[in-house]
Parts: C-alpha cells; structure tokens; sequence
C-alpha cells in the first residue's frame, strides 16, 4: 500500500527480483500479471513463483537480503511462518498476525506487512456494501481456519480494530 516500486536509473539497471512463495502454488497468472505490470511502467523487475517447503523459509528469507530482491509475496501456509524471518512488521500485520508481502530496504531488511483486511474491506465497500459497524467472518475456504474481523475502524496505528485468529480441526458444530 505505501511501498512504492523503486525504479532504477539507465546506469544502474540490473533486473531486481520479486518471488511469491507457498506451497503448492497454483498462480501462473500472479507471474503474468505482476511480469507484464513491471513492463508497462518501466520497472526493471521479475516476478517468479518459488514453491517452497518449511525447511527452505530460512535459506529464502536469507536469498531475499541480497541487493538483487525488491520483494516477496508470501501465501498459504506460510504467512505466520515468514514474520519470525523479519526484521520489522508493521502494525497492521502484527495485528492480523501474518504478512503476506515484503520488501527489501536498502540497507537489506525484511519489512512485513499484510494487505488482506485492507483488500477485502475495498472489494466490499467497491459494491457499494457498507461495512462499518457490521461483524464479518471471513473464512479459509477448507473450513479448518477462520479469521473474524469485527470492525473496519482503524486505530491510530492503521491496524484493524480487532482481528482474532482460530486453526484447528473441524469439529463440525
């Protein structure tokens, strides 16, 4: 959201990487569309999917310190994982208590942050649904995770005012 691409001068280009890790990852189109979005606005950058197991975190985390990475994105089942492999996290996503993109700062720290809530609060509020004051529940999808956010107010911080995180079984009740 406030992490602006960082576009390199003539002289200076070497191509700078960006790569969304999980596992699996399904996302060709996350490659595609991110490639083609570096391209039309001049940003010597390539995006590239990187499906990883748990025991690879340590050494990515590590690869992407390198003066070469801009970025990462990080999805399922990663997100809770990769916040012990930085080095800042911002608010919002220690609130939420997972990160789900990052960036390199040029002194090579891992800065976390996490663009779910604020993702989700714009697609619904673009119908022209309000939110505000209304509880949500939104779900994993597999039905052994849910995350409940029950306000789109934020606090000073930028964090949501409450986000509370349950994983576990399915009890079926």
């Amino acid at each position: 959201p406030h992490h602006p691409p960082r576009s390199l001068s003539r002289s200076s280009r070497v191509t700078q990487r960006v790569a969304l890790i999980g596992n699996p990852l399904n996302r060709r189109h996350s490659a595609v569309m991110h490639n083609a979005a570096f391209e039309a606005h001049g940003i010597d950058a390539s995006f590239e999917l990187r499906p990883i197991g748990p025991e690879d975190l340590t050494p990515f985390f590590a690869e992407a310190r390198g003066k070469d990475w801009l970025g990462f994105g990080v999805t399922a089942p990663y997100k809770q994982a990769a916040m012990s492999h930085l080095d800042e996290i911002e608010a919002g996503a220690i609130a939420i208590g997972a990160v789900n993109n990052g960036v390199r700062r040029d002194d090579g720290a891992l800065v976390g942050f996490n663009t779910d809530a604020s993702g989700f609060i714009a697609a619904v509020t673009s119908t022209g649904v309000s939110v505000a004051g209304h509880p949500a529940v939104v779900g994993h999808g597999r039905g052994w995770r849910w995350r409940s956010w029950w306000s789109p107010g934020r606090r000073a911080s930028g964090a949501p005012s409450c986000w509370s995180t349950w994983s576990g079984a399915a009890t079926g009740s």
